[in-house]
C-alpha cells in the first residue's frame, strides 16, 4: 500500500521546487540509509519516499497514465492492504493538474505568498552577503541597509521564490547604494515582464555575444535533457572551429540568473559530493572567507546615531584576492564531462517559448531572435 502526503500545488516561481528539494534533504536527515550495513538495510521493516517535482510538466497522456496508476495503488481493496504505508509519495506541481485528479481525502497544500514568506526571507538573508556594496559599508550603516533589501524584495516579490532570485541577481555587482535602490525601484513585479527585463540588461551589454547567447536559450529551450557544458561548448564551436574562452564565466557570471549549472552524477564519479549541486557563484561572485552574515537581522535594532557614511574606513577597496576562475587542466575536462546546462526556472523555458518565433526575445528589436526555439 502506498500513501500520498501531500499534494503541493502552487504558481510559478512560488517555490514549489525548493520546498522539495527541502522535503529530500530533510527526509535524508531523518531517515538513516544504512549503507554501511546494506544487507542490514535491505532487510530492516522500512518506508520508502518519492518526491516528484513539476508533474505538470509531463505529457498530459503521460501524466494521466501515471495518475490512473496511483490511484490504483492508492485505493487498493482492503484485502491487498498492509497495516502500514511502505511507500509514500509526495507530489509538487502547478494547479493546472487538479483537473486530471481523482483522490478524495488526500492533503493538498497550497504554495502562496503567505505560507512561504519565512522561506523566501531565509533565502534573501543568504543571498545578503553577496551584495557587493554591503560589504563595504560601515557595520551600522550595512545592516541598516541590508534591512531595506530584504524588506523592499519581500514586499514586491509577492510570494514569488523566482523573482526574489532575479532582483537579487540585479543588485548583486551593483557599486553604489543608489544603483542598488534605483534597480529594486524599477524591476517589474510581474514575473515574465521580470524575466523580460533581466534579457533586456543582458543584451545590452557590450560583452554579451547575442548570437552566442541566442544559441544557447534555443539549444537548452529544446533539448530532451540537460545539455553538458562540454556539448554545448562543442555547439557553439561548431560554425567556425573556434572556442568560446569565456563560456564557463559567462554561465556563471552574467547568464546566471536563467543558467542553472549542476554536477552529473556518472558511474566513474568518485567524489562523496559528486551528487551535490555545483557551489553557485552568483554574477561572478565569491563568498568571502568571513562572509557578512545577516541571519541575526532584526526590524527592532534599527540604529538612528549612525553618520550616514557608508564607506567602511579600516578599508581602502583593495585587497580582493585572486579572483581567477580557470581551473586545472584535469579540473577543466571534468567539468565539461560532468557539468549540466539548464534553465533556472521552468517558467524561463515557458516564457522563451511563448515568446520565440515571430516575437523577439531581446529588444530593442535590431537584436536577433530566438527564433529557431519553435522550429
Amino acid at each position: 500500500m502506498i500513501s500520498i502526503v501531500p499534494w503541493a500545488f502552487g504558481g510559478p516561481g512560488a517555490g514549489k521546487s525548493l520546498l522539495a528539494t527541502k522535503t529530500i534533504l530533510f527526509l535524508r536527515d531523518q531517515h538513516d540509509q544504512n549503507l554501511e550495513q546494506p544487507s542490514k538495510a535491505a532487510w530492516a521493516e522500512s518506508s520508502a519516499f518519492i518526491v516528484i517535482d513539476a508533474l505538470d510538466e509531463a505529457a498530459l497522456d503521460t501524466r494521466r497514465k501515471f495518475l490512473d496508476l496511483l490511484k490504483a495503488l492508492v485505493y487498493q481493496s482492503p484485502d491487498n492492504r498492509t497495516t502500514l504505508p511502505r511507500l509514500k509519495i509526495a507530489i509538487f506541481g502547478r494547479p493546472d493538474i487538479k483537473d486530471d485528479m481523482e483522490f478524495p481525502g488526500q492533503k493538498f497544500v497550497d504554495v502562496n505568498g503567505q505560507k512561504n514568506h519565512k522561506d523566501i526571507n531565509d533565502y534573501i538573508l543568504s543571498r545578503l552577503p553577496l551584495v557587493r556594496v554591503l560589504k563595504d559599508m560601515k557595520p551600522k550603516a550595512r545592516t541598516k541597509f541590508a534591512k531595506e533589501i530584504r524588506a523592499t524584495i519581500l514586499e514586491r516579490a509577492d510570494g514569488m521564490f523566482f523573482w526574489a532570485k532575479l532582483a537579487l541577481d540585479q543588485i548583486c555587482r551593483k557599486e553604489r547604494k543608489s544603483e542598488v535602490l534605483h534597480a529594486l525601484e524599477n524591476a517589474p513585479r510581474e514575473l515574465d515582464r521580470m524575466i523580460r527585463h533581466v534579457f533586456e540588461r543582458v543584451a545590452a551589454d557590450p560583452d554579451v555575444n547575442i548570437a552566442d547567447l541566442n544559441k544557447i536559450l534555443s539549444w537548452v529551450t529544446c533539448a530532451k535533457r540537460p545539455l553538458l557544458l562540454g556539448e554545448l561548448d562543442t555547439i557553439l564551436m561548431l560554425p567556425t572551429g573556434e572556442p568560446n574562452l569565456s563560456l564557463r564565466r559567462m554561465l556563471r557570471g552574467k547568464f546566471a540568473s536563467f543558467i542553472n549549472m549542476s554536477r552529473f552524477v556518472g558511474e566513474d564519479s568518485d567524489d562523496e559530493d559528486e551528487n551535490e549541486e555545483v557551489e553557485e557563484v552568483v554574477l561572478g561572485e565569491r563568498v568571502e572567507e568571513t562572509p557578512l552574515n545577516f541571519s541575526n537581522l532584526s526590524d527592532d535594532s534599527d540604529d538612528d546615531s549612525d553618520d550616514g557614511n557608508d564607506s567602511d574606513s579600516d578599508g581602502d577597496g583593495e585587497g580582493e584576492g585572486d579572483t581567477s576562475m580557470t581551473p586545472q587542466k584535469d579540473e577543466f575536462a571534468t567539468e565539461f564531462r560532468t557539468i549540466e546546462i539548464s534553465f533556472s526556472h521552468k517558467h524561463i523555458k515557458d516564457y522563451l517559448v511563448q515568446e520565440g518565433g515571430s516575437n523577439p526575445v531581446f529588444v530593442p528589436p535590431d537584436f536577433p531572435t530566438c527564433q529557431s526555439v519553435l522550429t
